[in-house]
């Protein structure tokens, strides 16, 4: 039970991280290991709250991982619409 505490205050502290899309995919991580205490460990409940934790955390990552793409590519366009002047 408290590692599913612990991963839901990981979660809503995750919205408050001051950082780029993209970055915040270790935290997630973070979030999925913790998930796997009461997946492996817990009774039945707590078990099956940790598999959906763990999914969870899973596309979170993968989303977090696709904006950081889409992110950069962003980056990447205006860098190339507006070169610097040397």
């Amino acid at each position: 039970m408290i590692s599913l505490i612990v991963y839901a205050v990981l979660y809503v502290s995750s919205a408050f991280l001051l950082s780029v899309p993209g970055d915040y995919w270790p935290w997630f991580l973070v979030m999925g290991f913790v998930a796997l205490v009461p997946l492996i460990l817990g009774p039945l409940k707590y078990s099956l709250l940790g598999a959906l934790a763990l999914t969870f955390s899973s596309i979170l990552i993968l989303a977090d991982l696709n904006a950081g793409r889409h992110h950069q590519e962003q980056l990447h366009r205006i860098m190339n619409a507006h070169p610097h002047k040397s």
